[in-house]
């Protein structure tokens, strides 16, 4: 089975459970980085380098974050109830060494990036935990090598730790290399207001058959009619002490809501806290 055709069928399970939650509406947001789009932090970027547009999200080389959103409108009016999100990753390390710390796939508030609220990697973003809340699955490259997910700055469910596939397979040594479409892996992560939270991993070129379950839990539920205003998706990566570029390709989104109430705009992180269920 291709890959396009297990993302059809992960689209197909998230979408199999219809109660009086259901969304009503259904969107879509895609995006190959074919041209440069949305709202970069740090030194996040995009790049055509060898005619291969991607996200660059941090430098080989040079500590420190980069962090991008999509920017927009964001969900103004709309409670989120489901979305299925693929985006294909690769990292480059020109020989120098091991791989950096990680990245974040960020779904949240990102209208106000002041001050150092932009900053974030495989821990989440400042600007969630500042706010308490905006979901963050960190993918940890470096040491733990584990998915991590997390609502503001509180980490609710964490993956297993697996061995050396971020080395062994989404590292290429150069950058030519790991923008190629064909060395990249790719990762789906699937979100239901009533089904919860699930994470899969395809490492790319690899033996492995198939993708890895990283994550699947309950976690992630809130009130019907949550008000997503200024919500949008997003990436941020960090170099530590030892670098790598993180690159990211192909992002599709599809997404479903209800609109929201103005009464809803008003739930605060309480209500929310009350509402959620854990894994």
């Amino acid at each position: 089975m291709s890959r396009t055709d297990l993302f059809n069928a992960a689209v197909l399970v998230a979408c199999a459970c219809t109660t009086a939650a259901s969304a009503d509406f259904a969107g879509n947001y895609s995006n190959d980085f074919s041209a440069d789009s949305g709202n970069h932090h740090g030194q996040s970027q995009w790049t055509d380098f060898d005619g291969n547009g991607d996200l660059w999200l941090v430098k080989d080389g040079q500590g420190g974050h980069g962090t991008w959103e999509t920017g927009g409108a964001g969900f103004t009016g709309k409670s989120i109830t489901r979305f299925s999100a693929s985006f294909d990753f690769s990292f480059n390390t020109n020989n120098n060494g091991g791989l950096g710390d990680g990245f974040s796939f960020l779904f949240g508030d990102m209208s106000n990036m002041g001050g150092d609220r932009w900053v974030g990697g495989e821990g989440g973003l400042n600007a969630f935990t500042q706010n308490g809340q905006g979901m963050s699955i960190g993918f940890d490259t470096y040491g733990g090598d584990s998915v991590k997910a997390r609502w503001g700055g509180q980490m609710i469910s964490e993956s297993i730790a697996f061995g050396t596939e971020w080395w062994d397979y989404a590292r290429e040594e150069s950058a030519g290399a790991a923008l190629d479409d064909a060395n990249q892996g790719n990762i789906i992560v699937n979100w239901d207001i009533n089904l919860g939270l699930q994470v899969l991993i395809d490492w790319g070129d690899d033996p492995i058959d198939g993708y890895f379950e990283a994550i699947s839990t309950n976690f992630f539920t809130w009130p019907d009619g949550y008000d997503m205003t200024n919500w949008s998706f997003g990436f941020a990566g960090r170099n530590g002490g030892i670098d790598n570029d993180i690159f990211i390709d192909n992002l599709n989104i599809d997404y479903e809501y209800i609109p929201a109430p103005g009464a809803f705009a008003l739930l605060g992180l309480a209500g929310l806290a009350a509402r959620r269920r854990r894994g």
